[in-house]
């Protein structure tokens, strides 16, 4: 599972998601720049940045940023004080909206 939780056990926030390489692709690539497979799809981060963060291929789940590697930290250390409670997510439907 992806998670921020997962970047506090390793050294690089980068090796915890799986990310391969520096480079950044503002589009998503019609082929996995790793193996080769032609379907990558996007992982959103809950409260980091709206919209895709990451490519992730398909075939091998190499992810691959979005944005440059700087603009990435950025994003990720601005999201670190966030916190949700995740307790009343299978019933919030449920309530009246705030």
């Amino acid at each position: 599972m992806l998670s921020l939780e997962n970047t506090k056990k390793s050294k690089d926030v980068f090796q915890a998601f799986n990310v391969q390489g520096r480079k950044n692709f503002l589009e998503k690539p019609t082929l996995c720049p790793l193996c080769g497979f032609h379907e990558m799809g996007a992982v959103e981060l809950l409260g980091v940045k709206p919209g895709p963060f990451f490519w992730e291929c398909e075939r091998c789940n190499s992810r691959f940023l979005r944005y440059t590697f700087r603009e990435t930290k950025k994003f990720l250390k601005e999201s670190e004080k966030l916190w949700y409670d995740l307790d009343g997510l299978d019933t919030i439907w449920l309530e009246l909206p705030n």
